[in-house]
């Protein structure tokens, strides 16, 4: 019997060490734990940022989000860098909800950044190998995770990002292609750097019709690339309804349309988003 557990326990560190050696040991399975808080990284450009026309009237206590320099106690909007509104207390509330977990967020997104390296308009709002954001999301995280008492479990990166893509891909600036190969490349970045990713399609434009094929293109390659990317998921097409629903933002002034959501549709991106997110835990757990 004491032979027994002896080559049980032989066996499972030589397990652990292979599993280390064959960078099958993620940071999130590391630290996973029932009892832990869980940690999210919102990333992408201005719908993860939040753009709402007002607050969320959802309140998460038992949770907290990274305002750039310190954490604030309590998931409520505007949730940084938001002005007004975002997804980040629904997600956060649903998610909290059904593991009975606190939340924290750290929400790392920029407006009108792109993804693509065959067009780039400021490199300072690019999440391309050549951009700054990648450089900036590392700070950022590092930072806010230096600040923390708690030991935590990674969660995963929450993004939303190609609008930018779709509109250049309208316009010709950029092909298929192009968007391919940048997503291809974020997502794997995103996925090696810190864990799990969990995709968001984007939403059509409020006033302009002329967008729609590049928008549904961009969603339907964003679906295909989650299904062969390690550790991606497609987690959800909510924002795609948002405008038959009557939940986008009217035109913006000087321009044709408007790609942004009222705080109705952002909550139920979030709800949404979440629920994909907790299914996927408590199974995992």
């Amino acid at each position: 019997m004491q032979m027994y557990r002896n080559y049980r326990w032989l066996f499972g560190f030589v397990l652990s060490i292979a599993l280390c050696a064959f960078g099958v040991l993620l940071p999130e399975m590391a630290n996973a734990d029932a009892s832990k808080p869980l940690l999210f990284l919102v990333a992408g450009q201005s719908n993860a940022r939040g753009t709402a026309d007002k607050p969320s009237s959802v309140i998460v206590p038992s949770g907290a989000f990274w305002n750039g320099d310190a954490w604030e106690h309590g998931i409520k909007d505007p949730v940084f860098p938001a002005k007004h509104g975002s997804f980040c207390p629904a997600m956060a509330k649903v998610i909290s909800d059904k593991t009975k977990r606190k939340i924290y967020i750290i929400n790392v997104s920029i407006s009108g950044s792109s993804s693509n390296e065959a067009y780039i308009e400021n490199d300072k709002i690019s999440w391309a190998k050549t951009g700054m954001l990648r450089k900036r999301a590392i700070s950022m995280y590092k930072k806010a995770v230096s600040e923390l008492d708690d030991a935590f479990e990674f969660g995963g990166v929450v993004w939303l990002q190609g609008e930018t893509e779709a509109r250049l891909l309208a316009r010709g600036r950029i092909s298929l292609k192009d968007a391919q190969n940048g997503f291809e490349s974020i997502y794997s970045w995103l996925s090696r750097s810190f864990g799990k990713v969990f995709i968001i399609g984007i939403g059509y434009r409020n006033g302009d019709t002329r967008y729609d094929a590049a928008h549904t293109q961009i969603n339907m390659l964003s679906k295909h690339l989650a299904r062969k990317t390690d550790n991606c998921f497609f987690a959800s097409d909510m924002p795609m309804k948002l405008r038959k629903l009557k939940l986008m933002q009217n035109p913006i002034k000087n321009k044709s349309s408007n790609p942004h959501y009222l705080i109705k549709g952002y909550d139920l991106v979030g709800e949404d988003v979440g629920k994909f997110i907790a299914n996927m835990i408590m199974k995992n757990n």
